[in-house]
């Protein structure tokens, strides 16, 4: 199986750190082998636990970018975020480019960063929609 990790004894930060090492860093935009039914219907599930929104940088009024001013970055892949690229945001407020956070997901179930859960669990799906009836 050319291109894994097996990542099953690594703290989720040496996870990323090693999969940002390898050589094939295809994991962020994998080709589309034919995915079964299954595996669209797992990915659409995903979608629906990130909110998106436009990268826009914030411009000082006097047109020149603050030196101290930090770039936002993926902390993912530890790129930045580009001018008007589409960001994802995960219910605890963590943003990620959204191919990132979406391979992420497919593997894990909670954020990257604080480890909260993505997926709400089963008591409190059927909570919820009980309560919006």
């Amino acid at each position: 199986m050319e291109g894994r990790i097996n990542i099953t004894n690594l703290s989720d930060r040496d996870s990323v750190d090693r999969l940002l090492r390898s050589d094939n860093q295809n994991w962020i935009n994998p080709p589309n082998y034919n995915a079964n039914s299954d595996d669209q219907k797992e990915e659409d599930s995903i979608l629906e636990y990130i909110k998106t929104r436009t990268h826009h940088v914030v411009v000082p009024k006097d047109g020149v970018n603050n030196p101290t001013e930090t770039e936002e970055i993926c902390a993912i892949c530890h790129m930045e975020f580009e001018y008007e690229e589409i960001v994802g945001t995960l219910g605890c407020g963590h943003e990620y480019h959204t191919g990132c956070i979406k391979q992420w997901l497919l593997r894990k179930k909670e954020c990257p960063m604080c480890r909260a859960s993505v997926v709400p669990s089963t008591s409190t799906k059927i909570y919820i929609e009980m309560h919006s009836i």
